[in-house]
């Protein structure tokens, strides 16, 4: 009896959201990095937290060195002094549920790497 009702509840009455890609783009300059994050919802592009990860090859590694947030469209810096090494800038995956109870999910992204030396 359960079942039925649930296959005959009108359309659009359960909870609804969505999954998202982003793409981090970054760029080099004198004092450290600049960069966007592009996505087609943008709960996924604004505040969002990037991480700067430098890789350690010999040991399968990687090590944290600083982190930024995206401002209302998707736009970041940071200024940041790096030693010789191959560096690439990572977002987490996260999901947001609204108010209304609708999970919207935004998929993580990881930049091009930079070699540094």
């Amino acid at each position: 009896m359960a079942i039925t009702a649930a296959l005959m509840a009108p359309a659009g009455t359960a909870a609804h959201g969505f999954e998202a890609g982003s793409r981090i783009s970054a760029l080099r300059t004198a004092t450290g990095f600049t960069g966007t994050v592009t996505s087609k919802h943008r709960l996924c592009r604004r505040r969002v937290l990037l991480s700067l990860v430098q890789e350690n090859p010999a040991s399968a590694t990687a090590q944290f060195v600083g982190s930024t947030r995206t401002g209302r469209r998707g736009r970041w810096s940071l200024q940041v002094t790096l030693a010789p090494g191959r560096y690439y800038f990572r977002m987490a995956p996260f999901v947001y549920e609204d108010f209304r109870g609708h999970s919207h999910t935004c998929i993580g992204d990881q930049s091009a790497r930079f070699d540094i030396g």
